[in-house]
């Protein structure tokens, strides 16, 4: 899953350079959000920030290029306690996903990083690549909705669970009724219009969790 996989960039990356903690950024307009982070006890996953400042994101939002970063901490710059970073961007299908004399980081741990974010760009390419597979796979292409053998699958889990834990199980069956006079009087586009409508109303009233398939043809 994308959010293990950030974590475990996260991780790494901040091995790889003996960092107390390492950060992964998905760039979205001004602002980035953490979608993985490890060993910072404030930046945690789903926190934000604006794409302005001098500090190493900000810089790789704007430059596209790796950047390092240093400042003292608030009140402590005489007694030499300075923050350091240092940012690489992952491009991913050719996109963005969007120096200090104090800091410790030296020009070549920039190349190092890029090399190292070259890898975490081809990861993240194959598991969106993977994920959109997967959904292909599970869902009817006109409706978005689950098709028949994903439906069948989950039934038997959910049944199962159900036995299992003593609790009920719900299933509701909606047949549309004359369908096929839609199709003989407005053409099948038309009917592949109303299918996709009735689709988006049924999310729309469903819960997050509810399992909704396209069973017919």
């Amino acid at each position: 899953a994308p959010g293990g996989l950030f974590a475990l960039v996260a991780r790494e990356v901040a091995g790889l350079f003996r960092a107390d903690c390492g950060l992964v950024w998905r760039f979205e307009g001004e602002s980035a959000e953490a979608v993985g982070s490890f060993g910072d006890d404030h930046t945690r996953a789903g926190h934000r920030i604006e794409l302005t400042g001098t500090g190493a994101a900000p810089m790789v939002a704007r430059t596209s290029a790796s950047a390092r970063s240093s400042y003292a901490l608030a009140g402590a710059a005489e007694d030499g306690l300075w923050r350091h970073g240092i940012a690489s961007p992952v491009v991913v299908a050719g996109r963005l996903w969007r120096p200090d004399d104090h800091t410790p980081f030296d020009e070549a741990s920039g190349d190092r990083l890029e090399c190292f974010a070259d890898l975490v760009g081809l990861a993240l390419a194959n598991a969106e690549a993977r994920i959109a597979l997967e959904a292909r796979a599970a869902t009817a292409p006109l409706t978005g909705l689950a098709n028949h053998r994903f439906f069948q699958e989950r039934l038997r889990d959910e049944w199962d669970r159900a036995r299992r834990h003593g609790h009920d199980l719900s299933l509701a069956i909606i047949d549309l009724d004359h369908f096929k006079r839609v199709n003989d009087l407005l053409g099948h586009p038309a009917g592949d219009g109303v299918l996709v409508e009735l689709a988006r109303r049924l999310r729309q009233a469903t819960r997050s969790h509810d399992i909704l398939p396209r069973v017919g043809g």
